[in-house]
């Protein structure tokens, strides 16, 4: 005769021993039924779809952009729904030729990241996968605003400043490409604000020559302002000077004008100027994401101040290797189709 389970009676004491035998039994049933539904609910069944939309894509501002779900699957052999949304970047009209069906298209009809998402079903289950498309600029006229940085101050000769360095590598690839450059030393962020803007009291006007208003009409494709360090020199406060950029990028966007903020740049300014400086750094990564182009790191040192690599002799301006630097962070954004 069986006796009871000693690694089970232990936990019912208080029952007589047969009741804890068939206590145990019944338990033991119990068991064995819930393994036996588990294992038929995790046995062969129905397996998701394999959602594909393809490589992710690099064209030029203009082009038509076409995803194909083609290499999707099912490993079911089931027949398969498609289904497609899009995300564009700000400014942009595009939208896609269909919603549903194996393959869709759109327009990239402005500079920045389209994230096309596509949902495969089989009816029980859905998956998905994103096609993330570049859209570049093939031909374009970039205009500069800023201050002496932008102007060329720094470098051994004006070749090697960063705009000019940027206009010949442009130019190179098509010479059709224009880089016009606005910038005048000592500008602050007001002295690019919109034509008829009135400044707070002790905040200088706007030029109507080199500022914003001027820099749309000659009707360029984007804008790039580097404003390094005068705002923080003149102590204006970090939120002071995002609002400017606030007001001069909302007039860019009212033309479908994407613009590029180049973060500020160390200088050897005092204990609080420098850290202005490098508020404002934080403040345009964070605000301008990937429109911001990055002119502090390896040019500054942890307290702000220049780099020595990189100072140009005043504590202010970059030598010949520093503009080398900020030419390659513009040209690492990928504005131009071939620079990616």
């Amino acid at each position: 005769m069986l006796g009871p389970p000693p690694s089970w009676s232990h936990d019912l004491p208080h029952l007589p021993v047969a009741f804890q035998w068939r206590s145990s039994l019944l338990l033991a049933c119990a068991l064995l039924a819930i393994g036996a539904c588990a294992g038929e609910l995790a046995g062969p069944g129905n397996s998701s779809p394999v959602a594909s939309g393809g490589d992710d894509q690099v064209v030029a501002v203009g082009v038509t952009v076409t995803v194909s779900a083609t290499a999707s699957s099912d490993p079911d052999g089931d027949a398969l729904d498609f289904s497609w949304a899009l995300t564009s970047p700000g400014g942009s009209a595009a939208s896609l030729s269909v919603t549903s069906g194996l393959a869709t298209s759109f327009v990239a009809d402005v500079f920045g990241e389209y994230l096309v998402d596509l949902a495969v079903s089989d009816g029980t289950v859905t998956s998905t996968d994103v096609v993330e498309v570049n859209a570049c600029c093939s031909k374009a006229h970039v205009v500069v605003l800023g201050s002496s940085t932008a102007a060329g101050y720094g470098p051994s000769v004006p070749d090697s400043a960063w705009v000019n360095r940027y206009r010949a590598s442009v130019q190179a690839l098509d010479p059709s490409n224009q880089v016009t450059n606005l910038a005048v030393g000592g500008f602050r962020t007001y002295h690019i604000m919109p034509t008829g803007f009135v400044p707070p009291v002790g905040r200088p006007a706007p030029d109507p020559t080199q500022n914003i208003t001027q820099a749309l009409a000659l009707v360029p494709d984007l804008l790039i302002i580097n404003l390094p360090s005068n705002d923080a020199r003149f102590g204006y406060p970090v939120s002071e000077q995002l609002a400017n950029y606030d007001i001069i990028l909302a007039q860019a966007a009212a033309q479908s004008v994407p613009g590029w903020i180049a973060t500020t740049q160390p200088r050897n300014l005092s204990v609080a100027g420098r850290a202005n400086l490098m508020e404002m750094r934080d403040s345009t990564f964070t605000r301008f994401g990937d429109f911001a182009v990055d002119f502090w790191n390896t040019l500054a040192l942890s307290d702000g101040t220049i780099n020595p690599l990189y100072d140009g002799g005043d504590g202010i301006h970059l030598n010949d290797a520093g503009h080398r630097i900020l030419l390659e962070r513009v040209t690492a954004k990928g504005i131009f189709c071939e620079t990616i």
